[in-house]
């Protein structure tokens, strides 16, 4: 396997698992499920879509510890 090849499989994985990383990020409370959607559904364009919006839509606050 060339380098390119490599490249283009690791850049490929990385915008394939956004929607996972924006939901992990987010403090999503359906992040688990979010995951296992752009898992399994992910290689249609509508799986993934599906799954970007669910991990936007849903924002979960992370308690200040401060105030």
């Amino acid at each position: 396997m060339e380098i390119a090849e490599r490249i283009f499989l690791v850049v490929g994985a990385i915008i394939y698992f956004v929607p996972t990383v924006i939901a992990w990020w987010m403090h999503a409370k359906s992040t688990r499920a979010i995951f296992y959607v752009n898992l399994v559904f992910g290689w249609t364009i509508v799986g993934w879509i599906v799954a970007m919006m669910w991990a936007l839509a849903e924002r979960n606050e992370v308690p200040n510890s401060i105030s």
